[in-house]
């Protein structure tokens, strides 16, 4: 995948290829009136996404890309807004749901398919498609906060959208709870063992056949990023460690969670499993990570959603890791690469 400005990972870069207009979001009607300057001028697109947070887009990409846009055509089609940003090219980029399945683009004709916003992600990320996978996953992520957040935590009273989806505040004047869309922090990390040079990878039940990846958890409240790290790789696997680096990070909008990417330093490497979080955790050389990169994942088919054997077994004896543009494959690939980060 090409490197966008801050990062090569699937949904990375947004703020480099966007204006999130953060400044400006408070007079939503100020930027709708600029966007939208008369009813016979729209020179405005539209994401659409359809009530189960799948992505509208052309079934074949053209030369305009393979987002499918409406045109706001009324008001109550600009009422139904909720604005993302403004792209480089100095278009306005407004995002909405729908209730209505298009079959084909009413101007145009192009055939429309909704699809899950992950497998879209990673399909476009074989066309180094970095604008349109970071636009996607602020769209999904905001509106999968807003469906979260439709009544107010404290009263229950309905909630109203701000700042274009970027605050939720409680309806009642009483109350007047403001929400604003987070991120849940998730660390990702490889444990190396510098006696061995090897790395710790594992997999679950669920996952096809030979998939493995770095693991993974949520932090917890009051505890650092490095405390996680060594907390979930000893509760997941039982390997200690006693040092970690930072490596990267990557948004996660499934709904909305942030990466944090990390290795670090094993100072065991006897395993046990936690079967509640894992089926199997195994140390793995340079060698075999290599050859897993080289494979490849399959093609056309994200790896993370498919099929799993019956009854969770993993037969196939080939190891197979996250497919490029997960934080996953960096991780496996800054190991292969020697880098100094993974030099303890």
């Amino acid at each position: 995948m090409a490197a966008g400005p801050f990062g090569t990972t699937v949904f990375a870069g947004a703020s480099g290829w966007v204006d999130r207009l953060n400044n400006r979001r408070r007079d939503m009607e100020g930027l709708m009136n600029q966007a939208l300057p008369t009813a016979g001028e729209c020179r405005v697109a539209v994401l659409l996404f359809d009530q189960d947070l799948k992505v509208a887009h052309k079934k074949t990409a053209t030369d305009s890309g393979p987002l499918w846009w409406q045109r706001v055509n009324s008001q109550a089609d600009r009422d139904a807004l909720y604005l993302v940003a403004t792209q480089h090219l100095r278009e306005w980029v407004f995002l909405g749901q729908t209730t209505r399945e298009y079959a084909a683009h009413p101007s145009t004709g192009d055939v429309v398919q909704y699809s899950n916003t992950r497998n879209f992600a990673l399909q476009r990320a074989a066309h180094d498609d970095v604008w349109t996978i970071a636009l996607v996953a602020h769209a999904r992520s905001c509106f999968e906060y807003m469906d979260r957040h439709r009544f107010c935590s404290k009263c229950g009273v309905p909630s109203t959208v701000k700042q274009g989806g970027h605050e939720i505040k409680c309806g009642a004047d009483e109350c007047g709870l403001s929400c604003f869309p987070r991120s849940d922090p998730v660390v990702i990390m490889l444990a190396v063992d510098p006696a061995t040079d090897r790395v710790l990878l594992g997999r679950q039940a669920a996952w096809p056949p030979g998939l493995h990846s770095a693991l993974a958890g949520f932090m917890e409240h009051g505890e650092a990023a490095e405390e996680a790290v060594a907390r979930e790789l000893f509760e997941e696997s039982g390997v200690r460690v006693d040092l970690c680096r930072y490596h990267s990070s990557q948004p996660w909008p499934f709904p909305y969670s942030l990466m944090l990417g990390f290795m670090a330093r094993a100072t065991s490497t006897d395993i046990l499993v936690d079967q509640h979080e894992l089926e199997t955790a195994a140390w793995y050389t340079r060698d075999e990570v290599r050859a897993a990169l080289a494979a490849g994942s399959h093609p056309g088919a994200d790896p993370l959603t498919a099929a799993a054997p019956a009854g969770g077994s993993d037969p196939a004896p080939t190891l197979r890791l996250p497919p490029k543009g997960t934080i996953a494959h960096e991780l496996c690939q800054t190991f292969v690469a020697a880098d100094p980060i993974c030099k303890f």
